[in-house]
């Protein structure tokens, strides 16, 4: 991690400066000694399961901007100890394993993305309905990488809606990993309590990014089904020309021949399932 702990400051900066856009100041004056819902975790034979489980599995305290939570098998799978994410600065040593830039595009890209979509469910208190998943490597504390996949949901808001406590997921996924893409997407329950993706992208690198409309996801999920232009500009109430643009739009972005490559991309990268 040599080069990067040196820029690591400036990505948590950044971090700290799209969290200022999105949160009120006063908020980070709360007091969580009041959340003891949680002692669960404190429970030996969870611990134990967890200790086992191939998920890393944490509580993001989005008021300290640390985990209060960080299962113990984080060490045996990363060789981070779960104590560095437990400081004061948790999230800044978080952002220490990721390549730089891989963190880039986290700081710059995803977490500006993911507190928008917090701004616009605040209102409604709907905060709790969005997951957020994404790809990343994460450096080991040996030095070697890993690709991982991340899940986060907010488990605990404030009268006002704003996020208290995040869960985390995050599972390696090297081996099953088969490009060097970071990539993102947003599901929304619906209701009927079933995730819907609303957003998705992938930034194969700094200058180059992916990423569909939550029209263009619908017509690919349908695409995917084997609906054709007609049904689906029947089906969501557009014209069959609006439907033609749309798959020609996404076709461009994804650098794909045909439907059938760009069915093929968009399930490999998450997209759609």
């Amino acid at each position: 991690m040599g080069n990067f702990k040196n820029n690591t400051k400036n990505f948590y900066t950044t971090f700290l400066n799209s969290v200022d856009k999105f949160i009120p100041q006063n908020y980070f004056q709360k007091d969580l000694s009041d959340y003891k819902k949680f002692d669960l975790l404190k429970n030996e034979q969870l611990q134990e399961l967890l200790r086992h489980s191939p998920a890393i599995v944490g509580i993001y305290n989005n008021v300290k901007n640390n985990y209060i939570f960080m299962s113990d098998n984080i060490e045996t799978i990363t060789g981070h100890s779960p104590e560095h994410y437990k400081g004061p600065r948790g999230m800044e040593y978080a952002l220490s394993t990721f390549p730089s830039e891989h963190a880039a595009i986290y700081t710059q890209q995803i977490f500006p993305t993911i507190f928008q979509y917090f701004q616009s469910h605040i209102a409604n208190q709907e905060i709790k309905r969005l997951r957020f998943t994404a790809t990343f490597q994460l450096i080991r504390k040996d030095g070697s990488v890993m690709w991982c996949m991340q899940q986060l949901n907010v488990i605990e808001t404030d009268d006002q809606g704003l996020p208290l406590l995040t869960m985390l997921f995050m599972s390696d996924i090297t081996n099953v990993k088969k490009d060097n893409a970071v990539d993102f997407v947003v599901a929304r329950k619906n209701d009927h309590n079933i995730f819907q993706h609303v957003y998705a992208a992938t930034f194969p690198s700094l200058n180059q990014t992916i990423s569909f409309t939550k029209r263009e996801l619908e017509i690919l999920q349908l695409l995917s089904l084997g609906k054709s232009s007609y049904d689906i500009a029947a089906l969501l109430s557009i014209s069959e020309h609006t439907v033609f643009n749309h798959r020609k739009n996404m076709l461009e972005k994804a650098e794909k021949k045909n439907t059938a490559e760009l069915i093929s991309f968009a399930i490999n990268k998450g997209f759609i399932r």
